[in-house]
């Protein structure tokens, strides 16, 4: 398994390798996938009404995959997906605390997009979206 773009892998892992199909010029044709904004939070109270997994889609989930993957533009709409660990393993966060992984998918770094300045509105975005879709409260 690689947890990387197919194309720069294969470029950089195996370079000068006969690859049949993914020849280098055939890999520099093919598009790379999306990226990921993460946040680790580490928080000073639990949410029992918050389920171990959840997954909040973009109202226009379309046009969300479209600024991503086409536009390449940072999404008023987002979509994000929570795991809440402490809800199955209480030992992952000290006892009245909780440890979120905050995980939205956000365009390539193709995109142009300087997320040294983009990363604390985003970061923002996606709490307020949280506090107001999800049991997760007291946030900001």
């Amino acid at each position: 398994m690689i947890n990387a773009d197919f194309g720069h892998a294969m470029a950089t892992l195996f370079p000068g390798v006969d690859l049949g199909k993914c020849k280098p010029a055939a890999l520099e044709k093919r598009k790379y996938s999306c990226s990921t904004f993460m946040m680790y939070l580490g928080l000073d109270r639990v949410y029992p009404d918050a389920e171990h997994h959840m997954i909040v889609f973009a109202r226009d989930y379309r046009r969300c995959l479209e600024d991503i993957t086409k536009t390449k533009v940072v999404s008023d709409d987002l979509s994000v997906y929570v795991r809440n660990a402490v809800t199955l393993d209480p030992s992952c966060a000290p006892g009245g605390h909780s440890a979120l992984y905050v995980l939205a998918p956000v365009p390539n770094n193709t995109s142009g997009i300087d997320w040294e300045q983009q990363r604390e509105v985003y970061r923002e975005n996606i709490l307020q979206l949280l506090e107001a879709r999800t049991p997760y409260k007291d946030l900001l």
